[in-house]
């Protein structure tokens, strides 16, 4: 056998298998190749013997399956689920407060000494609010027992408030959610 004659007898194998391997890589990304025909294959994918070609044998791909991602989530505030004494010191798109811890001594039995970093959270949708003097009680004082706050204010009252630049003390409740879901004005004389 004469050197072109077994040239000619691979080079179809050679090509065959070069298409073979197109094909299969299309299968394997997703895609048929349809407009690539092997010899004796139409471009409807069907062999001139009428069965189907390897681009029709081969699996289909499956569906792309949608994978759940997770909502985001607020980052967690690091007061979450603590009770504060603080100074209120005003409200914008939340609550601006310091935090507030009561020194005893002096000539009138102790104060309060306030931090100096402010902090801003929202106010919750059903947060409980009590006044002792300046939120809601007019100028009168309304206390409990321990110097704390009994009537009832609405968020709307507080917000009026705390907008107008009055600054009082209160003890707040921060809930799992990073919201303040109460506030009692304490009384300071």
């Amino acid at each position: 056998m004469n050197k072109h004659r077994r040239m000619a007898l691979f080079t179809p194998i050679i090509a065959a298998s070069a298409v073979g391997i197109a094909i299969w890589a299309g299968v394997a990304l997703g895609s048929t190749p349809r407009h690539h025909a092997t010899a004796g294959q139409h471009a409807s994918g069907l062999t001139t013997s009428g069965q189907a070609g390897p681009a029709e044998q081969a699996a289909p791909a499956a569906p792309a399956q949608a994978v759940a991602v997770p909502a985001m989530q607020a980052p967690r505030s690091p007061l979450a689920n603590h009770t504060l004494d603080v100074y209120l010191a005003g409200y914008d798109s939340g609550l601006v407060f310091r935090t507030a811890h009561w020194v005893a001594g002096g000539l009138d039995g102790g104060h309060y000494a306030v931090g100096k970093a402010s902090t801003r959270l929202p106010l919750a949708s059903a947060a409980v609010i009590r006044s002792a003097v300046m939120l809601c009680s007019g100028g009168q004082p309304t206390l409990d027992p321990h110097g704390y706050g009994s009537k009832a204010c609405t968020a709307a009252q507080l917000k009026a408030t705390l907008t107008s630049g009055a600054t009082t003390y209160a003890r707040i409740h921060v809930n799992a959610a990073g919201q303040i879901a109460s506030v009692v004005e304490r009384y300071v004389p």
